[in-house]
């Protein structure tokens, strides 16, 4: 095994860091969350096989840098392409898998098939099936990085009755760019999500999609509807 940076190290060219602190917040939901004090980027998982580590996960981040970095920095306009898009949701679906390994076991929520799943497609970089990708325009009032992986109960059928989650949605903030990315357990049929007109605002889809992803959304995320965002927007329609 070795050790693999749970974000890359790439952000800290992204993002203009000192060599003070920051605050680094880690959560499964509102209720249990954990926040601690680090350099930023430094935060490891000792749970990644060399050979991934060095080979296709290296791989991808080279391939997510360019895509990313600059909407991490701050503001500007482009439109990211069809396969840009890709690279980016398989990249935010790596994240979260690398963030999950530095949670409390009884924390996690993305079955290991799905890490298989990744694996089996990491050449193609295409996301896994039933995956849903957004970016949203970050603002906070201090430095930080914010991390949140939760348990979902999305499928029409299954809402709101006694049933198991059947997805899972990861949420990341990091400089000036939020990212979430939503996983299915069974996507065995197509899921139509009515976020509001607020969300759609705030945030630009990038996966599926069938074009360009124009950047970036006309209103940003800040800290006090960050809870709304992470929890995938309160509720998935």
């Amino acid at each position: 095994m070795s050790r693999e940076h749970v974000l890359p190290r790439w952000l800290r060219d992204a993002v203009e860091v000192g060599d003070q602190p920051g605050t680094h917040i880690l959560g499964i939901d509102q209720e249990r969350v954990r926040e601690w004090q680090a350099l930023p980027f430094t935060t490891q998982s000792r749970r990644v096989c060399l050979s991934c580590n060095t080979g296709w996960m290296a791989r991808l981040e080279d391939d997510t840098r360019p895509i990313l970095g600059p909407l991490i920095g701050g503001p500007i306009d482009t439109v990211l392409s069809v396969d840009q898009q890709a690279v980016a949701t398989s990249w935010a679906l790596k994240t979260a898998m690398c963030v999950q390994l530095i949670s409390p076991r009884e924390w996690w929520p993305i079955p290991q098939r799905h890490f298989a799943q990744l694996y089996e497609s990491r050449d193609g970089r295409l996301p896994l099936p039933g995956s849903y990708a957004w970016l949203g325009r970050y603002r906070a009032s201090r430095p930080q990085t914010r991390h949140l992986i939760q348990p979902l109960q999305i499928d029409a059928e299954t809402k709101g009755l006694a049933h198991p989650p059947d997805a899972y949605a990861a949420s990341f903030a990091v400089g000036e760019m939020a990212i979430q990315v939503v996983g299915r357990f069974s996507p065995t049929t197509d899921l139509t999500l009515n976020m509001g007109t607020a969300w759609s605002r705030a945030t630009v889809k990038i996966w599926p999609t069938t074009g360009g992803a124009y950047w970036p959304p006309p209103e940003a995320i800040d800290e006090a509807v960050w809870g709304d965002f992470a929890q995938f927007g309160a509720a998935a329609a």
